[in-house]
C-alpha cells in the first residue's frame, strides 16, 4: 500500500510539475510579446526592455493585458513557429545531446529575437493591410465630405478636451468621437470605418504622436476643420529626440488648416507663445489663443468657476487645466452657434473623465480619493500642487507617485522640482523607489520637508496596496500617474 501511495504521490508530483512547466512555455513568449506591444513595437526600446526586466518574461504584467489584435496574433504564431521549427530540426539532426540543449539554452536566451525576426517576416503584409485600411477610411472621409473634422492634439490634455467637446456638442450635432485614448493612425482609419456615415455632422480626433510627422499622417486621413492645441511640454521627449522636435510635430495640425480653418490654442503655454509666429506667421485661417482665465475653487473639491467669453461656467471637474480645457471645447462649441445659456447648463452636469483629477469617496473608509493616474506629465503635477494650494480642506492630503517617464536629460532637474513644489503643499508623500523619485526626496528635503513623512516602496503594487494604512476617515490620497509595467 505504502509503495502505491508513493507512486500516486509522485504521479501527482509529475502532473502538476509539467502543467507548471507547460504553463511557464506559454506563458514567456505571451509576456515578451505583451512587452513588445507596451513598448509600440520600437525594436531598441524592446530589447532594452526584455534584457532589463527578465522577471517580466515569467510574472508578466500585473496590471495591464495584452491587447489581441491581428498584428500581435501574428507576431505570436510567427515568432514560436520559429523557436519550434529550430528546435524540431535540432532535435532531428543531434538528437538528445549536448548540441540539442546547448541550441535550446541560446533560443531561449535570444527568444526576444525571435519577435523582431517574426516582425521583419510580417511586415510587407502588415504593410499593405495598413495601407489598405488607411486607403478605405481616406475614402471614407472623402464621401462624408459634408461632415466637419474636429481635430485635437497637444503634449496633454487630448482626451479631456475630446471628451467635453463631445458632451458639449452630441445634443445639438450628430457626433462621433473614439472611446478612451486610441489616438493612432490605425485605431482612427479602423474607427472610421466602422462609426463614419453620411449622416454624421461632426467627427472629433484625438491626434497623438510619438515621432515626427505622426500629427501629418493623421490630417491626411482627416483634414481638421476646426483644430485644437492643447498645449506642449517634454512629454515623451526620448522618442523625438529634442524638445524642438515635439513642437515640430505638435504644429503639424496646424499646418494642414485651410482658408476658412479656425485653430484653437492655450495662449498662455510657454512653448506655444515662443514658437506661434513661427508656424502661424502667413495663414489665411481663424487663430484663437485661451488665456486669462480667473478661476475660482470651490471648498473640499466641489468644484471650479471660471469666466470665459463674459460669461461664468460652474462645474464640478478641477483644477485650472480642467478649466483651460473646458475653455477649448467652449470657444468650438461657440464657434457652431451654440448658445452660452445652452452651454453653461451642459458644463454643469459634465462629468469626471475617468483618471484625470477624478474625485471619488469611499463611503465605507470615508477617506476622499483624487485620482490623476493618467495625467504623467509636469503640467498636470503643476495643476495638481495649485488645486490642493487653493482649495480649503481639513484632512491630511497624501501624495502618491511613481515618477514621470520620457523626460531625458530633463528627468533630474523636473523631478527635484516636483518635490519642491509638494513641500508646502501635502502632509505625507508616497513613492516608488528609483532615481528619478530620489531626486523628488531631495526637492522635498531642500524645503525643509519632513523625511518621517516620505514613504519608499519597492514597487507601485505595494504601494498601492498600503496607502489606505495611512488614511484616516476625512482624508485625501492624491494618485498622480500610474506608469505601464514596462517602466518598472
Amino acid at each position: 500500500m505504502e509503495v502505491f501511495k508513493l507512486l500516486e504521490n509522485q504521479r501527482s508530483f509529475l502532473k502538476i510539475y509539467h502543467v507548471h512547466l507547460f504553463h511557464l512555455c506559454l506563458m514567456i513568449p505571451i509576456n515578451l510579446l505583451h512587452g513588445y506591444q507596451l513598448e509600440n513595437y520600437q525594436i531598441t526600446r524592446f530589447l532594452h526592455f526584455a534584457y532589463t526586466h527578465l522577471l517580466f518574461r515569467i510574472k508578466g504584467s500585473q496590471r495591464q493585458k495584452l491587447d489581441r489584435t491581428k498584428k500581435a496574433i501574428l507576431l505570436f504564431i510567427v515568432a514560436n513557429g520559429l523557436f519550434f521549427w529550430i528546435q524540431i530540426f535540432s532535435f532531428l539532426f543531434w538528437g538528445i545531446s549536448w548540441q540539442f540543449f546547448t541550441i535550446l539554452w541560446w533560443s531561449i536566451l535570444a527568444s526576444p529575437l525571435f519577435f523582431i525576426i517574426a516582425s521583419w517576416i510580417i511586415f510587407p503584409f502588415e504593410r499593405f493591410m495598413k495601407w489598405q485600411l488607411i486607403y478605405r477610411a481616406k475614402k471614407r472621409v472623402k464621401a462624408c465630405s459634408k461632415t466637419k473634422i474636429i481635430g485635437i492634439t497637444g503634449s496633454y490634455g487630448k482626451t479631456s478636451v475630446k471628451e467635453f467637446l463631445t458632451a458639449l456638442l452630441k445634443d445639438s450635432f450628430e457626433v462621433i468621437s473614439p472611446i478612451g485614448t486610441h489616438n493612432t493612425l490605425l485605431w482612427i482609419s479602423k474607427f472610421i470605418l466602422e462609426n463614419l456615415k453620411p449622416s454624421t455632422e461632426v467627427m472629433i480626433v484625438e491626434m497623438g504622436a510619438y515621432v515626427p510627422w505622426d500629427i501629418q499622417a493623421l490630417c491626411e486621413i482627416t483634414p481638421p476643420h476646426l483644430a485644437i492645441l492643447t498645449g506642449i511640454t517634454l512629454q515623451h521627449l526620448e522618442r523625438f529626440g529634442s524638445l524642438e522636435n515635439i513642437i515640430k510635430t505638435k504644429f503639424e495640425i496646424a499646418q494642414s488648416l485651410q482658408k476658412g480653418d479656425t485653430l484653437f490654442l492655450d495662449g498662455e503655454n510657454e512653448n506655444i507663445q515662443t514658437w506661434i509666429a513661427s508656424f502661424c506667421q502667413k495663414v489665411e485661417y481663424e487663430v484663437q489663443a485661451i488665456k486669462d482665465l480667473p478661476v475660482r475653487y470651490f471648498p473640499d473639491f466641489q468644484g471650479i468657476s471660471f469666466q470665459f467669453q463674459g460669461e461664468e461656467y460652474h462645474t464640478r471637474l478641477l483644477g485650472k487645466h480642467s478649466a483651460k480645457n473646458l475653455s477649448l471645447a467652449l470657444a468650438i462649441a461657440l464657434k457652431l452657434w451654440i448658445e452660452p445659456s445652452e452651454l453653461q447648463k451642459r458644463v454643469e452636469q459634465l462629468p469626471f473623465v475617468n483618471h484625470r483629477l477624478e474625485l471619488l469617496h469611499n463611503e465605507h473608509t470615508g477617506v476622499y480619493v483624487l485620482d490623476d493616474s493618467f495625467n504623467g506629465n509636469i503640467e498636470w503635477v503643476k495643476t495638481t500642487v495649485d488645486l490642493l494650494k487653493n482649495t480649503e480642506f481639513q484632512g491630511k492630503r497624501i501624495y502618491l507617485t511613481p515618477w514621470l517617464v520620457e523626460l531625458g536629460e530633463k528627468s533630474e532637474e523636473i523631478h527635484f522640482q516636483i518635490g519642491k513644489m509638494l513641500a508646502d503643499t501635502v502632509d505625507l508623500v508616497l513613492l516608488i523607489k528609483n532615481p528619478w523619485t530620489l531626486k523628488i526626496q531631495e526637492g522635498l528635503l531642500s524645503e525643509g520637508f519632513e523625511i518621517s513623512k516620505i514613504m519608499m516602496f519597492d514597487t507601485s503594487t505595494e504601494a498601492h496596496e498600503k496607502v489606505g494604512m495611512f488614511a484616516d476617515r476625512g482624508d485625501l490620497i492624491v494618485f498622480q500617474n500610474d506608469l505601464t509595467d514596462n517602466y518598472f
